[in-house]
């Protein structure tokens, strides 16, 4: 089917739910826990949409964040890993050919499909309101104090003071103007620091809200690794000179923030051993099931991903990217089939179970959960919560899967009203709702709302007139 343009908003917030696990005592029947779930696709396109969603969520984790009851918050930490760079000696220097800047243009556009992730920005929002560092932020016009700049030639500015002209871009630095300089800097946020006017020191008020990342940003990668791997083939064509070829693989690289088959390993196998822990705290039969059925899913796709490695790799401290590379070289197109029948799996099915023990454990000292992560895992999350007996009282956005190299699917678009009124109440929500929470889950991963359905059915009567056979 052609691909359809998502509605607005379609690729930022994709689903928002409350879950409510009840207690009886003294006769009457309590909310003992709330757990709050926002699942997102990768980043909103449209600038507009993108703020209008970061300025309506964020001030609903300020109010969540206040409240007298200590919240938790947990997300992905999708800005680090455990990832191997290998520079390429004597090309630093080197004028960039339109192939390495196309190359750079690509990489800057497929990593900030991890920065600009909503669940990211806001986590990290989360943390500025415990810190009671929001009044930091920084933003154009603000006055700056310039500090930790390490270069012999950068040095020299540390402790200068500059005004900030442009706030922060897709890479995450500030471009900032330096009295008696003509050219702007363009800075990292470490490297500046927000001039407050004197008599306005503040000691900052830390709020009662806990953070908690999964490290999970070496799994998120593996499962984008061939979608980026694709986008840097794309510059010079399937056609290309072997001169060329080699250039862009050494190019990619150079740039890719992937890990060694060791670290990988060693990373699913932490994830496999907490999973294994979390299932021994369970009396509830149906969480072991999903736990078992999970693990079963990850060493099934990790022994596929050593055979892999076992039949291309030099030995297991080779990057993962030069073995793809040398694969596809000697064996063509059957590499491609052969990395694709494990990776995505072992990517999504880990990260999912590194997110459930860190919730399992919150769950147990916290009365008030918000989960912001991708929206695929936000779906496992739901179906895992309804196997725990808790109910959803309020459900809104997607329930379909999307892989990072399919269309994103079409959803509900989320209003000013809604964002600005319900999802800030939210755990104040009654269960009224009268939602059945079995029927939810058992539409998970349809891939047709009755919306497109709909649609479906008026375009095949599209152009059938009386008398017409």
């Amino acid at each position: 089917e052609p691909r359809r343009k998502p509605t607005d908003g379609a690729r930022m917030l994709s689903s928002f739910s409350s879950w409510v696990r009840h207690r009886v005592s003294d006769a009457k029947t309590e909310v003992s826990c709330r757990v709050l779930v926002i699942g997102d696709h990768y980043p909103a396109t449209n600038e507009r949409i993108r703020k209008r969603h970061w300025r309506s969520i964020s001030k609903a984790i300020e109010g969540w964040s206040s409240a007298e009851t200590r919240t938790f918050f947990l997300s992905e930490n999708s800005t680090r890993g455990a990832q191997v760079r290998l520079p390429l000696v004597g090309q630093a220097t080197a004028k960039k050919t339109k192939l390495e800047q196309q190359i750079d243009k690509d990489q800057k556009a497929q990593l900030a499909v991890f920065s600009q992730h909503l669940s990211s920005k806001l986590a990290a929002h989360a943390k500025r309101v415990q810190n009671g560092t929001l009044e930091d932020e920084i933003s154009s016009g603000d006055s700056v104090v310039i500090q930790g700049l390490q270069s012999a030639s950068a040095a020299k500015f540390n402790g200068t003071f500059a005004t900030v002209i442009e706030g922060r871009n897709e890479a995450g630095r500030f471009k900032v103007k330096i009295k008696g300089h003509e050219k702007p800097f363009l800075l990292k946020e470490a490297n500046i620091k927000k001039k407050k006017p004197a008599g306005e020191i503040k000691s900052p008020q830390p709020v009662n809200t806990q953070i908690s990342w999964a490290e999970t940003f070496d799994m998120m990668y593996l499962g984008n690794f061939v979608v980026m791997a694709i986008k840097f083939w794309k510059p010079v064509g399937v056609n290309a000179s072997e001169k060329d070829d080699n250039e862009r693989m050494l190019r990619f690289i150079e740039r890719s923030h992937d890990i060694t088959w060791k670290q990988l390993f060693q990373q699913i196998k932490g994830i496999l051993e907490a999973s294994k822990k979390t299932i021994g705290t369970f009396e509830n039969e149906k969480l072991k099931n999903i736990y078992k059925a999970k693990i079963l899913d990850v060493e099934s796709s990790l022994a596929l991903s050593k055979k892999f490695s076992a039949q291309h790799a030099e030995d297991e401290d080779e990057r993962y990217c030069l073995t793809f590379f040398m694969a596809t070289k000697n064996v063509g197109d059957s590499a491609l089939e052969n990395w694709c029948s494990w990776a995505d799996k072992l990517s999504y099915v880990s990260r999912e179970l590194a997110l459930f023990n860190k919730l399992f454990e919150a769950m147990k000292t916290h009365s008030r959960i918000v989960v912001m992560v991708e929206n695929n895992i936000a779906l496992a999350i739901l179906d895992l919560l309804a196997n725990d007996g808790l109910k959803c009282v309020h459900f809104a956005g997607n329930m379909a899967r999307s892989m990072p190299n399919n269309p994103v699917p079409i959803t509900t678009k989320f209003g000013d009203d809604y964002l600005q009124k319900t999802m800030p109440a939210a755990f104040e929500l009654t269960d009224d709702a009268n939602l059945d929470t079995d029927d939810l889950i058992s539409k998970i991963g349809e891939s047709k709302t009755k919306k497109e359905q709909k649609r479906k059915k008026k375009g095949k009567n599209r152009g059938k007139k009386k008398g017409r056979r």
